[in-house]
Order: C-alpha cells, then sequence, then structure tokens
C-alpha cells in the first residue's frame, strides 16, 4: 500500500502520484494515509540478495589456512 509507481518502493515519487490522481481512489485521504503510513518501505524482493557472500578477508584468511595445512602435511612446518 502507498506504492503507487510500482517501484518496490514507497517514497517522494508516490505522493506525487497521488498528488496528480495516480493512486487507486485519486486524491482520497485513505491513499494518502496508506502513503504516509508506509513511507520508506521497501518490498521485501527489491534489492535483497538471495545469496550471502562473505568478505574478501574471510576467503583470504580461509586460503592462508589451507595452505598451512597442506604444508603441515607434507611436513615443511614440522
Amino acid at each position: 500500500p502507498g506504492d503507487y509507481t510500482g517501484d518496490g518502493v514507497v517514497n517522494g515519487d508516490d505522493f506525487l502520484a497521488w498528488q496528480r490522481g495516480e493512486s487507486p481512489y485519486p486524491w482520497s485521504s485513505s491513499d494518502l494515509e496508506d502513503w504516509q503510513v508506509n513511507f520508506g518501505n521497501v518490498a521485501s524482493s527489491v534489492g535483497v540478495a538471495s545469496t550471502m557472500v562473505p568478505e574478501p578477508s574471510t576467503g583470504i584468511t580461509l586460503m592462508l589456512g589451507m595452505v598451512a595445512l597442506r604444508f603441515r602435511r607434507n611436513g615443511v612446518m614440522s
């Protein structure tokens, strides 16, 4: 509710759409209230990553650990 532009975000553009009469019930107080209550909300499918990606430092630490284990198994670090 309140997203009159259909972009998944309730923001100032939606207020301008309401002012232009582009809401479900043009210039109604109920549409204005929907916009006010939901201002700043973002649809859950917009801008949300579906998978988590580790930080680069985590990957580097993991690689260094694997290299250290490899050397230890080969007897280099005894």
